[in-house]
């Protein structure tokens, strides 16, 4: 049988050479009869009026109205659709969302046809704020899920830290990292025969506490008595400067400024650029060989501080002046010397006292 294509209320048919018009009746409905053979169609007013060998056939002029659906918003449609991985079909009649997932569709129930409101964007995997982009501006952001020990955004956990700078792996560290480049300047004149092994002892509990490494806190030590010697040159190895302390051997005089001028040099000459310099200086006398100025000395841990922002650390033992060693503090930024017994935990006492009141500067990735 041929497909008929109504157009409107009057039917018009092309038949041959002539051409049949059918007004439809009162009761909306349409007649014909097809030739069962060839399909030949002719419009009759009743289905009464068929032959034998023809078959009645009939349409309405208007079919019946379907259910209205409700208005969607083909935004929400996407967003509810995106949050399960498949794609948008529409909407059904009651105006819920049908979502495609392969070959199988699903129906979600909606309360509301409403546009979706942006929102601040979250580390959600979804379009929050509907600019086209899940999660767009979030750093530690990974496929909707926060990276490690971060809040999906830009921010490490309380107490965690960002050590190599890459976003995916999140903040990877307890504590903060420091670059650091620490010297420590020990007077092993004659006169230090009793503080030597106590100071070696505080020295290596005082580094068990610090970051060491080639990428973190490096420490050398130079030791000065008549004159001044690098001892251990910058290095990241824990025990490595405790050990060089203990092997020193008391001698002679008191050269504060030869081990303070060998210190700065050696900073200039050695320490990384994005390390924060600091001179860590220990003495139990007053200087007596060289030149013996504590103006002089003071000037010079000025300029340490004021040229490349390298601080004196302080810390005199049994028998130094203490007034002398705040004065070479005061100018190389630490406010005042700390002071310490004979014995290893007084002096470690001492170091945590001078650096709780200017902390070691600590920079970092």
């Amino acid at each position: 049988m041929r497909r008929i294509l109504i157009l409107a209320t009057v039917i018009v048919l092309v038949m041959g050479a002539g051409i049949a018009i059918a007004q439809v009746g009162d009761d909306g409905v349409i007649y014909a009869c097809a030739e069962e053979k060839t399909g030949e169609l002719r419009l009759v007013g009743s289905p009464d009026d068929c032959e034998k060998k023809e078959v009645s056939v009939s349409w309405n002029q208007q079919g019946l109205p379907g259910l209205d659906g409700a208005d969607g918003n083909i935004a929400l449609a996407n967003q509810v659709c995106e949050e399960d991985g498949a794609s948008v079909i529409g909407f059904d009649a009651d105006g819920d969302i049908v979502c495609q997932v392969g070959g199988a569709t699903t129906t979600t129930t909606t309360t509301t046809t409403e546009p979706p409101t942006p929102s601040d964007e979250v580390c959600n995997g979804i379009d929050d704020d509907l600019n086209g982009s899940a999660d767009d501006g979030l750093l530690y952001c990974v496929s909707g899920i926060a990276a490690p020990n971060t809040d999906g955004d830009a921010t490490c956990d309380s107490g965690w830290y960002d050590l190599d700078g890459t976003a995916w792996n999140g903040c990877e560290a307890d504590h903060e990292q420091c670059i650091q480049d620490v010297l420590f300047v020990v007077d092993h004149s004659g006169s230090m025969d009793q503080g030597l092994p106590a100071l070696a002892e505080a020295v290596d509990h005082l580094l068990l506490s610090w970051d060491l490494g080639v990428d973190a806190v490096q420490t050398g030590l130079i030791a000065f008595s008549d004159t001044a010697e690098l001892v251990e040159p910058f290095t990241g190895t824990q025990g490595v400067v405790a050990a060089g302390i203990d092997a020193l051997s008391p001698d002679s005089g008191t050269c504060l400024h030869c081990g303070l001028e060998l210190a700065g040099n050696h900073i200039i000459d050695n320490g990384r650029t994005e390390a924060g310099p600091a001179v860590v200086l220990i003495t139990d006398g007053d200087p007596n060989v060289g030149n013996t100025s504590i103006t002089d000395i003071a000037a010079l841990a000025a300029s340490l501080y004021n040229y490349n922002g390298t601080p004196t650390y302080v810390v005199g033992l049994q028998g130094a002046t203490m007034a002398n060693l705040n004065q070479i503090a005061s100018a190389g930024g630490t406010q005042s010397a700390g002071y310490a017994g004979p014995n290893a935990g007084e002096i470690l006492g001492a170091f945590e006292a001078v650096f709780n009141t200017v902390p070691l500067a600590c920079t970092g990735p």
